[in-house]
């Protein structure tokens, strides 16, 4: 009976128990209701282009237990346009999906009226930019990583004269380029058909040598003239010294000479990755040690293009040395509807429009005599990689060197081991006078390509003016349009067919006419040998 009673109190406490909890109540989740300013920032006037300054204000969020906790800032939580100019402009904080803002906030329309008139926000208002005073300020903002005024748009309102920053500015040195390579230029720079007379830089231990050193991130230079004389390093050019990541330079020219070590061209320098140099010509001579080029240096690693350009100086060097191109290394480079009028002179890698292409060299030709003093030697392309071709492209000038010498290309490249790898010369007319071997006793010269690395090397449908000379005690052997010495074309023919035997047609871009050669816009006169 005791028992039963003992058993009996422990349920009626343990549902007493039960019970109790049944009247607690569940805790309420803590939230966040809003957040809110507590404190303005300092900084409240803007110029178009800069970026919201935090100082001085607090933040706070506001809980729904009637907390509050002070808000840590980041970039990522603000939202605002700062593009435009305006009188109450807002930024926008956003913080666990709640907002608050910050308004009342002058954005101006000039960042600075003391250097430029304009706003710089776009092609509509630019920077615009009328003195020699006003470009090497422009060079000073731009070398210090100013970043209210790199990104932005330029105008050049008149022709600049920067003979006051020649040779007795910096040292001796001349001028000071616009952009280096840890602070490149990125705007758009509008030349709007004016020219910039004077350039001088006399500085052999400059990298990124130019009237612009180092363009890059998207920057791109349009529609301007430059004449002077440009001595550095390494990466020189008349323009700029080199042009990188989706960088342009379009729509110029360059009338002075260029020189310096490696990688030197007339118009840019060394030209990186997705760059593209287009409509551009130069007349000055440019001279260097490796990778020189009549408009581009060039690259061994990275995708470009250069389109209708042309060269009309002597270019001179070492190795890798071309008319328009000293070396478009990479498979996807073009280098297309270009020529070339003047000599080019190297020792090994030597072109009359490309010294080295792996890439696609297209609609191009060079009137100009091409030597080297080794070998690769070739009146189009001094070597064709194995990922390279050359088509539908001409030579006129004598031709010469060691070994490897051909009248369009010196070697062309081909794979024992790769599949679908190979050097390619198609539809091209070797119209050079001679073919000459300078020295030794090497027998790889033809009149169209000197030497052919593999049988997979591909040339095809390539002509050859029959009354090339062999000179320096080589011979050519009999010729056809599969092989290196390519099939005859007389004088006759020629005259009678301004397209070459349907090679270069108005259809794939050339201007032809009975009695002279293909051209671009124009046919071009007959060279001497072949009136």
């Amino acid at each position: 009976m005791k028992k039963l009673l003992f058993i009996a109190t422990i349920a009626i406490i343990a549902m007493a128990g039960c019970k109790e909890k049944e009247n607690e109540e569940t805790p309420t989740a803590v939230t966040l209701e809003y957040i809110s300013v507590t404190k303005q920032p300092t900084k409240k006037t803007y110029n178009i282009g800069d970026t919201f300054d935090t100082s001085g204000m607090t933040v706070a969020a506001v809980y729904s237990d009637g907390t509050t906790v002070p808000v840590t800032i980041t970039t990522v939580m603000l939202s605002y346009n700062f593009s435009t100019a305006g009188t109450n402009k807002t930024v926008t904080i956003t913080y666990e999906g709640k907002t608050a803002a910050v308004t009342g906030i002058t954005v101006n329309a000039a960042a600075n009226s003391e250097f430029f008139d304009g706003s710089g926000t776009g092609v509509v208002d630019p920077y615009l930019i009328e003195t020699a005073a006003q470009l090497a300020k422009l060079a000073e903002l731009i070398n210090a990583r100013s970043t209210n005024y790199n990104k932005k748009y330029y105008k050049l309102t008149a022709d600049i004269d920067l003979s006051a920053y020649g040779k007795k500015w910096n040292d001796g040195k001349g001028w000071i380029p616009i952009g280096t390579n840890d602070n490149r230029f990125m705007g758009k720079f509008d030349g709007n058909n004016q020219k910039v007379i004077g350039l001088y830089i006399n500085d052999n231990n400059l990298d990124y040598a130019g009237l612009f050193g180092s363009v890059g991130d998207e920057g791109n230079v349009t529609n301007l003239g430059v004449d002077g004389e440009v001595t550095g390093r390494n990466q020189v050019g008349s323009v700029a010294g080199t042009i990188q990541y989706y960088g342009r330079v379009t729509n110029c020219y360059a009338t002075g000479v260029v020189s310096g070590n490696n990688y030197i061209g007339g118009i840019v320098g060394s030209v990186g990755s997705y760059c593209h140099v287009t409509n551009c010509y130069t007349t000055g001579a440019v001279s260097g040690n490796d990778y020189i080029g009549g408009v581009v240096a060039g690259s061994r690693s990275a995708y470009y293009s250069v389109t209708n350009c042309y060269a009309t100086g002597v270019v001179s060097g070492n190795d890798y040395i071309g008319g328009i191109a000293g070396c478009a290394g990479f498979a996807n480079d073009v280098v297309s509807n270009c020529y070339a009028t003047g000599a080019v002179n190297g020792r090994s890698n030597v072109g009359g429009v490309a010294g080295y292409t792996n890439g696609r060299l297209t609609r191009c030709y060079a009137t100009g005599t091409v030597s080297g003093t080794y070998g690769n030697v070739g009146g189009v392309a001094g070597s064709v990689g194995i990922n390279g071709s050359v088509t539908n492209c001409y030579a006129t000038g004598a031709v010469s060197g060691i070994s490897s010498v051909g009248g369009v290309a010196g070697i062309v490249s081909g794979s024992t081991s790769s599949v679908g790898t190979w050097g390619e010369v198609i539809n091209c007319a070797a119209l050079n006078p001679s073919i000459t071997r300078a020295s030794g006793t090497n027998t790889s010269f033809g009149r169209v390509v000197g030497y052919r690395s593999a049988t997979n090397a591909k040339l095809s449908n390539n002509v050859a003016w029959s009354g090339m000379a062999a000179v320096g005690g080589i011979t050519f052997g009999a010729g056809a349009v599969g092989n290196q010495n390519g099939a005859d074309i007389t004088t006759a023919q020629i005259k009678a067919d301004g397209t070459l035997g349907g090679r270069f047609t108005e259809a794939n871009g050339w201007s032809t006419e009975n009695g002279k050669l293909p051209g671009f816009g124009a046919a071009v006169a007959l060279p001497a040998h072949l009136e």
